[in-house]
């Protein structure tokens, strides 16, 4: 209405009696939902894609995102991929497990009698 009229944006509120706060008023919504939302189900199709390959999938769809916000947004999303946790124990670290093991059911008696 300002910019069709030439007027003021004072007076512009003042004739329709709005306030210029809600002329002014921008939304606090999440602008990224639509974004999370299509993250979350190419990540529930392709469980084994990490956020990079979900990123090319998405640049291709035409949505340009960035390195550091499809980061951000899996992380949130909570689809970090789980990590598989390898333990590597030497022989003599074994050999020690299993002597201890092996002591101690020497002093427990068996819970089954035959």
């Amino acid at each position: 209405m300002c910019k069709g009229y030439l007027i003021s944006e004072r007076r512009a509120c003042r004739v329709t009696r709005l306030n210029r706060g809600t002329y002014r008023y921008r939304s606090h919504k999440n602008p990224w939902t639509a974004l999370q939302m299509r993250i979350r189900e190419i990540a529930q199709a392709r469980v084994r894609y990490g956020y990079r390959k979900i990123r090319v999938l998405l640049n291709r769809e035409g949505r340009q995102v960035g390195k550091s916000l499809m980061q951000r947004l899996y992380r949130e999303e909570g689809l970090g991929l789980k990590q598989q946790i390898s333990i590597k124990l030497s022989e003599q670290q074994l050999l020690r497990c299993f002597t201890q093991k092996d002591m101690l059911e020497e002093h427990v008696p068996p819970l089954v009698e035959s």
